[in-house]
């Protein structure tokens, strides 16, 4: 769970190995704020992206059907790290990409979408890839009052399910054997 500040204006959990660890893996994150909660899947520091890279060289084939099946709505947003201090980096979105986009690989927006996330990767020094479905604060409050959050928490759970293959995609050194 990540550290809460009397500044901060949203507050976030992180599914993945103990300590800090989980960073250095591809992982799940829960956000919240006021405007929405996300989900998402957190490809963020170096030896993840790494990682990822490696395995897109691998089986790029693999990679786009596993984005383009997930459940819409969601985007792919490619940010640049920029190393504030020792441990302290910021975020600039570079890219944001709705799954409208990605949904066919084959098609000709589809193969552009992947080639540009796939570019971006390769070209930006520090790149920080994530796969997000945001759920907006009217919904998040609607499911809530349902049956005191169950419902909210299913889909939340649903979600993390879905994205999963992706996470087994990038993380699973046997993956482009195994699931082929």
């Amino acid at each position: 769970m990540g550290t809460i500040r009397l500044k901060d204006t949203y507050c976030w959990v992180a599914f993945g190995p103990g300590d800090l660890r989980y960073r250095q893996w591809a992982h799940q994150t829960i956000s919240l704020d006021s405007y929405a909660l996300e989900v998402f899947v957190n490809v963020e520091l170096k030896p993840t992206i790494d990682r990822l890279r490696k395995k897109i060289h691998q089986n790029k084939q693999a990679f786009r059907e596993i984005i383009s099946k997930l459940p819409e709505p969601f985007s792919v947003r490619v940010e640049e790290r920029k190393q504030k201090q020792a441990a302290l980096y910021l975020c600039h979105t570079i890219a944001n990409l709705d799954a409208y986009c990605l949904k066919n690989p084959d098609s000709e927006l589809g193969r552009h979408g992947f080639d540009y996330i796939e570019v971006l990767l390769e070209q930006v020094h520090l790149p920080y890839l994530s796969v997000r479905r945001r759920i907006d604060r009217n919904s998040v409050l609607e499911v809530s009052q349902k049956d005191r959050g169950q419902s909210l928490v299913d889909e939340v759970v649903s979600v993390m399910q879905k994205f999963h293959p992706l996470v087994d995609f990038i993380n699973d050194p046997d993956y482009t054997r195994s699931k082929k």
